[in-house]
């Protein structure tokens, strides 16, 4: 059964899959990966509480303005 708010865990599982020590188990003591994990969410919730002080507006998860690609450099020199 699919949960109506599983959305809400996927997201936090991503946010945490950016930290690269979470990707890979390195720890050998399971008190050492819960660290890394209690220190990711405080790093997460530290930019999120930084960006929402400043004012600044979320960015867009969905479509927006993208950057558009640029050409190989070698390319460029021609």
């Amino acid at each position: 059964v699919v949960l109506p708010r599983r959305w809400v865990v996927e997201r936090s599982f991503g946010w945490l899959n950016r930290h690269r020590r979470l990707v890979r188990d390195y720890e050998r003591l399971p008190e050492h990966h819960e660290a890394m994990v209690l220190w990711a969410t405080t790093m997460i919730m530290a930019r999120q509480l930084v960006r929402q002080r400043a004012g600044e507006q979320p960015c867009p998860r969905w479509g927006g303005d993208r950057a558009k690609p640029q050409p190989p450099r070698d390319q460029q020199a021609a």
